[in-house]
């Protein structure tokens, strides 16, 4: 190993310590505390049914990515929809950011950082913009329910 690559080695060891003692879990510096909590037996799972022109929209039936990307934001939308649009990021923006910059920067900040309020309508026209290109018919509405199902066991 010549010792450029040790000096690359040693710094990138050294970022990685430092990352480590701040907390912060960013690619490639992933801290212990990410995995090392056993995770709970789940006893329900929530699905997505989609419904577009009131017909039934099999979700499995889009790319993977897509059916991610979908799943995920709806989830996240309802999810702000339950917590009045109060993101959970806003605790430690404020934590990281309020004695270290002006109030002014901070207000800017903010907003940037953090999600903010999205009217349902909005929301709404995101999703059919998202769903047309994979559907054949244009689209006049779409409708989701989140749907808890239960293990057997």
């Amino acid at each position: 190993m010549s010792f450029r690559a040790k000096i690359i080695l040693l710094l990138l060891i050294i970022a990685q310590l430092f990352f480590i003692y701040k907390g912060v879990e960013t690619v490639p510096f992933f801290h212990f505390g990410m995995y090392s909590a056993i995770q709970p037996k789940m006893d329900s799972v929530d699905i997505i049914k989609l419904s577009i022109n009131q017909r039934p929209f099999l979700i499995s039936h889009l790319p993977l990515l897509a059916q991610e990307f979908l799943s995920n934001n709806i989830f996240y939308f309802e999810y702000h929809q339950k917590n009045n649009f109060v993101d959970d990021n806003l605790k430690t923006v404020k934590k990281r950011f309020e004695n270290r910059v002006s109030t002014a920067h901070l207000d800017y900040l903010t907003p940037q950082l953090c999600n903010r309020y999205v009217a349902k309508s909005d929301f709404h026209n995101w999703l059919t913009a998202y769903l047309q290109p994979f559907c054949i018919q244009k689209i006049d509405s779409v409708n989701y329910q989140i749907v808890r199902i239960k293990a057997p066991f």
